[in-house]
């Protein structure tokens, strides 16, 4: 049986031949643009260093969000009060604090 599995490319146990691995493996090329932009909700509030911050990153990538002040109101400050800046990309929340760039590039590049 191993000699069988061998012949057809595959080694220990693993029915994936060589050819198989590497077309897995290779990227698919240049993802074609997404016909609608990302809806990008942005709690921040006034005076918030870190919410400037994550505000022009997020515009460096052309992302115009929807900024929400979470002083103005009363449940969305009790929910994000602490953890401003906090950004909401396509209905998911995905960065409370600090906005980490390349998790953000990889999140508007797999976009569906």
């Amino acid at each position: 049986m191993h000699d069988e599995l061998w012949r057809h490319g595959a080694s220990r146990g693993n029915p994936r031949t060589r050819m198989e691995s590497r077309l897995m493996t290779q990227k698919t090329g240049p993802r074609e643009p997404h016909e609608s932009p990302p809806r990008v909700v942005f709690y921040t509030r006034q005076g918030c260093h870190l919410c400037d911050d994550a505000l022009a990153l997020v515009e460096r990538y052309g992302i115009r969000p929807q900024c929400v002040d979470v002083d103005a109101d009363p449940a969305l400050r009790a929910r994000f009060n602490e953890c401003v800046p906090v950004i909401e990309i396509d209905g998911k929340i995905r960065f409370r604090g600090r906005v980490d760039e390349v998790l953000l590039r990889r999140l508007l590049r797999a976009r569906p």
